[in-house]
């Protein structure tokens, strides 16, 4: 039976521009895509994953310390979950959503191996470098969304942090600010880490910004509380924060209100998410919109070329691109 990587191989392309090809989707030239189909169509190639049974496709919402994995960020999830079923749907492939903790997992991958199930998404938010690597002993195709680990032989669909703290720091320079704080959290999540070291290394392309770092819990209350110790008794603040998601960005704000601290017109602050509460927030929280929607489409069409052709050489890290909403949390400076 011909497989997608064998096309792929013939026509000298990607795995992806063939799936993108076969499905009509947008990616690649018509005349690539005609090449494409006209190859597909003398190889006799036939799909399969729409042929597969109903229901065995797995997504998985694993816990480890749960200071991101809660009810603080329902909402974020959730799009990743209607999203990922909704395309699941699209290709005929019901999908069965299944949360659990870190300890958990072995026993429930192990079951998906005796079910038959065809792959599985995992939202690896939690995940380090070293629980990840504890997957590879599974037979099972396997796509890990929001989180990146390039280092590790998995494909990965992750939205593209660099690009997005990029404009953050482009909009606080632009309006005027040199003393700025960057507040993260020692929790372990990936994506905290590549916001940090990503805002310290295009902070030093701006001489003339001098920055303040500061760490807290990652939850609201937590965020609250280890603020006001860190700014207590502090004349100079930072003229703008960035912190690493919306959580963190809220529980500043309402310390900084606590004391008398105005925002925008003291301290501007940015948060990163584009949560619902960073809509509702007095004032309204400028913040990083992530596109769901594209990193649930790319980790589904990933699974599915994974389960057509599982080809151990070709492992792929997607990032997809995220949008700054600029609301009323960040003022321009004389």
């Amino acid at each position: 039976m011909t497989k997608i990587s064998d096309i792929a191989a013939k026509a000298s392309v990607s795995i992806t521009a063939v799936s993108l090809a076969l499905n009509n989707k947008p990616g690649v030239s018509e005349e690539t895509k005609n090449r494409i189909l006209q190859i597909a169509k003398e190889m006799n190639y036939t799909k399969t994953v729409k042929q597969n049974k109903v229901g065995s496709l797995r997504l998985m919402r694993i816990v480890k310390h749960g200071h991101t994995i809660n009810t603080d960020h329902d909402n974020f999830l959730s799009h990743y979950i209607d999203n990922i079923t909704r395309e699941s749907r699209n290709n005929s492939c019901e999908l069965q959503t299944v949360s659990c903790s870190i300890n958990e997992t072995n026993h429930i991958l192990k079951g998906f191996i005796q079910d038959g199930i065809m792959g599985v998404i995992v939202i690896g938010t939690e995940l380090t470098k070293e629980d990840v690597r504890e997957f590879e002993c599974y037979d099972i195709p396997i796509v890990f969304i929001d989180t990146y680990h390039p280092s590790i032989h998995f494909d990965f669909v992750n939205m593209d942090n660099y690009s997005a703290v990029n404009d953050i720091v482009t909009l606080l320079v632009k309006n005027g600010h040199k003393e700025i704080g960057l507040v993260s959290s020692p929790v372990d999540v990936e994506n905290f880490r590549r916001r940090e070291r990503a805002f310290k290394t295009l902070i030093t392309e701006y001489e003339q910004v001098n920055l303040t770092e500061y760490n807290v819990h990652s939850t609201f209350e937590g965020a609250q509380k280890d603020f006001e110790k860190l700014i207590e008794g502090k004349a100079n603040l930072p003229t703008a924060l960035f912190c690493v998601n919306d959580i963190i960005a809220l529980g500043c704000m309402k310390t900084l209100k606590k004391n008398g601290i105005q925002i925008p017109e003291d301290i501007s602050v940015v948060g990163f998410d584009n949560l619902p509460q960073s809509r509702m927030s007095t004032p309204a929280l400028t913040t990083v919109q992530v596109n769901h929607a594209k990193i649930s489409e790319f980790a589904l069409r990933l699974l599915f070329d994974r389960i057509e052709s599982d080809s151990p050489e070709l492992r792929l890290k997607v990032s997809v691109g995220t949008s700054l909403i600029i609301r009323e949390s960040v003022r321009v400076l004389n």
